[in-house]
């Protein structure tokens, strides 16, 4: 029984990082394609790389599923930010964006023009922020779920997961969060065990008492 879950375990988890590097992979691609190999944006083919990231999102939705009752609401959440981190230097376009949209709205003759040069690959950054969350959204659950978070602590996060930008922060807030909860547990754990130890200590005979009555039983003079 042993050996099968053991094996579960490294099957699960080479899934995980081959899907992991799978939607890495789909989600820097067009833009891989674009600056360092000199293509322009509308040369690009948005819609094969947007479906690639789909398909390896839903994948690591899957493989967090999957892991749910293997692994702690803390690594989950660890594994959560650390996709966040490496999609770090995609939210450079998104706040660029941001920002042109802002100043264009004054002038909307010059919003038509932007959105229709920059409109698929803003709508293939913007896909991504949810399809990254999927470990963060089942980390947030499963804190609810073993009590480490209440439940409107969950929905926040979970809202906050499905943001722009600031989907890593709170990635971050949930790790810590998740992290410090679970090492109070773990400590007040520790310390109600030694608490019990020295109670069961107390109500326990010294070494030796029982041997003692008996070899002075046994010394007394029979009548």
């Amino acid at each position: 029984m042993q050996s099968v879950k053991r094996n579960k375990l490294r099957i699960s988890t080479v899934i995980r990082s081959v899907t992991f590097l799978f939607f890495v992979v789909a989600a820097y691609g067009p833009w891989v394609l674009a600056f360092v190999l000199d293509k322009s944006l509308d040369a690009i083919d948005w819609k094969t790389w947007t479906l690639l990231a789909v398909i390896a999102g839903a994948a690591n939705a899957v493989s967090a599923l999957w892991r749910r009752d293997d692994d702690c609401p803390r690594t989950m959440a660890l594994w959560g930010l650390i996709l966040k981190l490496c999609l770090l230097p995609l939210y450079a376009p998104t706040l660029i964006f941001l920002t042109i949209l802002t100043m264009a709205l004054a002038a909307p003759g010059y919003l038509i023009l932007f959105l229709a040069y920059v409109g698929q690959p803003i709508a293939n950054l913007m896909i991504l922020i949810p399809l990254s969350s999927s470990y963060g959204l089942v980390a947030a659950h499963l804190g609810c779920k073993q009590r480490l978070i209440s439940e409107s602590s969950a929905h926040y996060y979970i809202a906050l997961h499905l943001l722009p930008a600031i989907d890593l922060l709170s990635s971050i807030c949930l790790y810590v969060k998740l992290w410090k909860e679970q090492r109070a547990r773990a400590a007040s754990t520790e310390q109600a065990s030694q608490d019990y130890n020295a109670s069961s200590h107390k109500h326990t005979a010294p070494p030796g008492l029982f041997k003692r009555f008996r070899d002075e039983a046994e010394a007394e003079p029979r009548a």
